[in-house]
C-alpha cells in the first residue's frame, strides 16, 4: 500500500510524486490565492477549491520543470526523483498533466477567463521550446516568475463576483515585480552553479542585470503604496510603507560594482497582512 510500479517494474513509493511537486512552493502559492480571494471578498465556499487549484497548478508546473531540467539535475541534484530513477519520465508527465488539468477545471468552476489564463501558462510550461525560452535566459526567468506570481492574484480574484479590482491588480504587479528582482538576484548568487546549467546569466555583463535589479526593486517599492489610493484602508500604509522603504534601500545598494543585499520574501508577506487587515 502506498507504492506503485515505477521504471522497469521496480516498486516506487508514492512519496516521490510528493517530492517532485515541491509541496512547500505549492502551499505558498495556494495560500496567496486564498489571501487574494479574501481580499476580494470571495464567498467562503470558494476558498477550498481555489486553494486546491493553486496547489495542483504549482505541482504540475514543477513536474514539467523537473522533466526539462533532467540533464542539469543529473549533475546538480542527482538525488531528485527523476535523475535518481525513483520516478520515470512517463509517470512524471502523467502526474504533471493531471495536476494542471485539475487546476484548470477547478478554476473554471469560478471563472472561465481566469481558467483560460491558467491554461495558457500551463501550455507554456508543458511545451519544451516555450519552457526553455522562459527558463534559459536570465530575463526570461524573471518575467516567468512575474507572470507566475500575478496569476495567483487572478486565480484568487476568480472567486469573486466581478473582475479583479484595481487595488488587487496593483498589489499583484508590485509583488510580482519584487519577485522578478529576487529571481534575478538568486540567479546571480548561483552563477557558478548556473555555468553547468546552460543558462545565460554567467555570460551576461554585470552592468545589465545589476542595474536591472536595482531599478526593478525601486519600481516595486514605488508601486507598493499605490493600492491604498484604490480602496484599502489607512492600515495598509502602516504595513506597506516600511516595506517599501526597506525595498527601496535594497534597490539603492544594487550598483554595477556592489551587489548589495537581497530582500526577504517575508516583506511581501507583511504587505499581505496589511492588505487583509485593511480590506
Amino acid at each position: 500500500m502506498g507504492r506503485i510500479t515505477g521504471k522497469k517494474g521496480a516498486p516506487m513509493n508514492i512519496i516521490e510524486f510528493w517530492n517532485i511537486a515541491r509541496p512547500s512552493a505549492c502551499f505558498r502559492y495556494a495560500i496567496t490565492v486564498v489571501f487574494a480571494a479574501v481580499i476580494e471578498r470571495a464567498p467562503s465556499y470558494s476558498l477550498l477549491p481555489l486553494f486546491l487549484a493553486g496547489f495542483f497548478f504549482v505541482a504540475g508546473i514543477y513536474a514539467f520543470d523537473d522533466i526539462e531540467d533532467l540533464e542539469e539535475d543529473r549533475i546538480n541534484h542527482p538525488e531528485r526523483p527523476l535523475p535518481s530513477g525513483k520516478l520515470s519520465l512517463s509517470s512524471a508527465r502523467f502526474f504533471g498533466y493531471g495536476c494542471l488539468l485539475t487546476s484548470v477545471l477547478l478554476t473554471a468552476l469560478m471563472d472561465l477567463w481566469t481558467a483560460l489564463f491558467i491554461l495558457v501558462i500551463s501550455f507554456a510550461s508543458v511545451h519544451p521550446s516555450l519552457h526553455r525560452l522562459t527558463q534559459g535566459h536570465w530575463l526570461g526567468r524573471g518575467l516567468s516568475i512575474f507572470v507566475f506570481i500575478v496569476s495567483s492574484f487572478y486565480m484568487g480574484a476568480a472567486g469573486s463576483a466581478g473582475p479583479i479590482s484595481r487595488r488587487l491588480f496593483l498589489l499583484a504587479i508590485a509583488i510580482g515585480i519584487l519577485h522578478l528582482a529576487t529571481r534575478v538576484i538568486g540567479d546571480e548568487v548561483d552563477q557558478e552553479g548556473d555555468r553547468r546549467r546552460l543558462r545565460t546569466l554567467p555570460t551576461a555583463h554585470p552592468a545589465h542585470f545589476r542595474y536591472f535589479i536595482r531599478y526593478t526593486l525601486m519600481l516595486s517599492a514605488l508601486l507598493l503604496p499605490l493600492p491604498f489610493f484604490f480602496g484599502f484602508g489607512a492600515l495598509y500604509l502602516v504595513f506597506s510603507l516600511p516595506v517599501a522603504f526597506r525595498i527601496l534601500s535594497h534597490g539603492r545598494t544594487w550598483h554595477v560594482d556592489n551587489a548589495g543585499t537581497r530582500p526577504s520574501h517575508i516583506l511581501a508577506a507583511v504587505v499581505f497582512v496589511g492588505a487583509l487587515l485593511s480590506r
